[in-house]
Formats: structure tokens, sequence, C-alpha cells
């Protein structure tokens, strides 16, 4: 609940298992916002900012579409991720890398739960 009172989250709803029962909700959702790069890296097993060329790296932005209506607390996900882009660029500074990963978490059944993608800005090494 204190993840959802720091963002301003409209809904009484994350966090609280009463506040979802009365809302008609079969169990407390998870907040949007905590499908972040750490989840991504538990869910598949791969941290795809360590795993590009270095670690001088910066998050450039995260986009989730819920498929199939909220992700529950206690629901089993299977995510997997792809490296959908590499985009080298001129920063100010120098060269950098944007790397976008799409991640798909899927349901047991095989539903898909939620898609997310994520952008990583390398800021170390651009590919040649």
């Amino acid at each position: 609940m204190q993840v959802a009172d720091a963002l301003g989250a409209r809904s009484t709803v994350f966090g609280s298992e009463l506040r979802a029962a009365e809302a008609g909700l079969p169990g407390t959702p998870v907040i949007p916002v905590y499908f972040s790069n750490a989840v991504q890296f538990e869910a598949t097993g791969v941290n795809p900012v360590a795993e590009s060329v270095s670690t001088r790296a910066l998050l450039g932005g995260q986009e989730y579409w819920f498929d199939n209506g909220p992700v529950f607390v206690g629901e089993n996900l299977h995510g997997s991720s792809r490296v959908s882009g590499v985009e080298p660029r001129t920063g100010r500074s120098g060269p950098l890398t944007v790397v976008t990963i799409e991640t798909t978490y899927a349901r047991p059944n095989g539903t898909t739960a939620l898609r997310a993608v994520t952008r990583s800005i390398d800021f170390s090494v651009s590919p040649s």
C-alpha cells in the first residue's frame, strides 16, 4: 500500500484484501508499476542491463498492457523476454545505445496476463 500511496494511486484496492473484496475482486491486485526490471529479472533469470555492453545504463522507460484484467497477489506467472531492438545513437556526452526488451507474462493456462516493454540506455559503448 505504501508504494500505491507514494505514487498517488487513486484506487484503494492495492494492498488491501478487504478493500479488494469489497470491490468484488477475487484477490488483491498488484500495482501495475510493480512489474519493473527487478520482476522481469526474477521471472526470466536474465538481467538485460547487466547482460548488455556495460553497467552504465539508465532506465529509459517502461510500458505495460494488461491483456486479461489485473494480476493478483499470489498469481503464478511465467515471463519470457526478448531483445527487440538495439539502436546506437549519439548523445551530448558521446555514443550511447538504446536497448528495447519485450516481456510477456503468461498464466499457467497459457493466457497472456500482461506485456511489458522496457528501454534501457547504455552510455558506455555503442555497438558498431
